[in-house]
């Protein structure tokens, strides 16, 4: 991923990206869970380069926990394609902080747009604090207002389990807890080649409740929504907690 020269705190943070080839799936399209690593990393971007990423958190025995996220895929870009993923913060009601990343295709049509909201947790009292106004007004967007929140979502009724596994160690990111773009790509293995070969997601919602960690177990529950539109949860065993809740609505692939 290849920063914007030109960049300013207070303006929309760019990077570009070239698609390789170990980020496609067998339809030469990439993957969503990429998608979201892409968003994940030019968040990262922004706020460290305000002094409010990783390093700058910890310094001051704080940080980010990512809580909902919302997603629209146009289209996904594919093999080659050059990419521009921008971003802006949209600012907060007091708890969560609200943040856009778009990408756009080599053609400037726009591929994917996401909200998502994240909230500041201190290190030590392990607990939520309102989130610090010098955070904010150096990551958002003046310009840009919150229209929308993505939403809470209601448990599942009558839920089917489609998988059980455990957490694995390259499951594992930098804080030694499951990295959040993995529960999508736990929920497309779960789905069956052939859905997959016909169908793309569409639109996610996700919803972020706890941290797994080395070795838990993990279950799989679907239940469906309406036409193309299904729920997921996905439980630890071990501790009988929900990590994360998604809605996903799925799209026929064109000409599949």
């Amino acid at each position: 991923m290849t920063s914007d020269p030109n960049f300013e705190v207070t303006t929309v943070h760019s990077s570009t990206h070239t698609v390789h080839s170990y980020e496609v799936n067998w339809r030469s399209h990439m993957t969503m869970p990429t998608m979201m690593s892409l968003c994940q990393e030019i968040a990262f971007q922004h706020s460290e380069m305000a002094g409010f990423g990783w390093q700058g958190m910890i310094e001051k025995q704080l940080f980010w926990v990512l809580s909902r996220m919302k997603m629209e895929i146009h289209r996904y870009p594919v093999w080659n394609e050059t990419i521009k993923i921008s971003t802006w913060g949209v600012g907060t009601d007091s708890l969560q902080g609200y943040r856009y990343v778009q990408i756009h295709g080599a053609d400037d049509q726009l591929l994917l747009r996401t909200l998502t909201s994240s909230l500041v947790v201190d290190l030590n009292q392990r607990k939520i604090i309102r989130i610090p106004r010098e955070f904010l007004n150096s990551i958002s967007n003046p310009n840009a207002k919150i229209t929308e929140k993505p939403a809470k979502l209601p448990k599942l009724e009558s839920p089917e389990k489609i998988a059980a596994f455990s957490v694995k160690p390259s499951d594992l990111d930098i804080n030694q807890h499951v990295n959040n773009t993995l529960y999508v790509r736990w929920v497309l293995d779960a789905q069956p080649f052939d859905f997959l070969n016909k169908n793309e997601i569409a639109k996610a919602e996700i919803n972020f409740a706890q941290e797994l960690g080395p070795d838990e177990n993990v279950i799989i529950q679907t239940a469906p929504v309406a036409e193309n539109i299904a729920m997921y949860s996905i439980l630890s065993e071990t501790t009988g907690r929900e990590a994360c809740r998604l809605q996903i609505s799925w799209r026929p692939i064109i000409n599949a």
